[in-house]
């Protein structure tokens, strides 16, 4: 008797061909290049140049009554530090509870392969090197997704970091500047 097994790989790649091919649906993913490409009619495109497919509807956060929706932005501060990049990276996962792939999903659960799909999270370390972490953060009382990029740079560390903002939506930060240098507060405390 054969016993039937999911391979969580080929139902994705059976889910992107079946809305390829009934013509149902977006298809939006990551390349390896980083860059975002949606599947539509005229086949793959980089996300940034796509116009916003047939049948895709925009999220209800961050609309206005008349229907519009606030222009969305993604904010960079960078400082340095003069911690080591391993006790820098301990600090902001610490003050920040950045998970790694197998804090969210072990080793062996079904949705590990699931998780390293989702471009709202990554935790990418080369231990005295780099680390890049992603995820969805709360601060003052709003909910994002934030990253933060860390290099060496000679005996201290470089810090990078980037949230998604847009005011009015639940599911970003804000644009303000006064949330902004909050952030950078929080960041620059947990270097101390």
């Amino acid at each position: 008797m054969i016993t039937p097994v999911f391979n969580s790989r080929i139902f994705a790649i059976a889910t992107v061909l079946g809305l390829a091919i009934t013509g149902t649906g977006c298809v939006t993913m990551e390349g390896g290049d980083g860059k975002r490409y949606t599947l539509g009619p005229e086949g793959w495109e980089e996300r940034e140049t796509a116009e916003r497919a047939e049948g895709e509807t925009q999220d209800e956060a961050g609309t206005d009554a008349g229907g519009t929706q606030e222009p969305s932005e993604d904010i960079t501060f960078s400082l340095t530090t003069n911690r080591d990049i391993d006790t820098a990276y301990a600090r902001i996962r610490r003050e920040f509870d950045f998970p790694t792939l197998d804090e969210r999903a072990p080793e062996g659960h079904r949705q590990r392969e699931w998780i390293k799909l989702d471009d709202g999270f990554h935790h990418r370390t080369e231990p005295g090197v780099s680390y890049s972490l992603r995820n969805r953060e709360e601060h003052d009382g709003h909910s994002g997704i934030m990253q933060v990029d860390l290099s060496r740079e000679g005996n201290g560390a470089y810090v990078e970091v980037l949230y998604h903002a847009r005011d009015g939506d639940e599911h970003a930060f804000p644009t303000s500047e006064d949330f902004k240098n909050s952030l950078r507060e929080r960041v620059q405390n947990a270097l101390r």
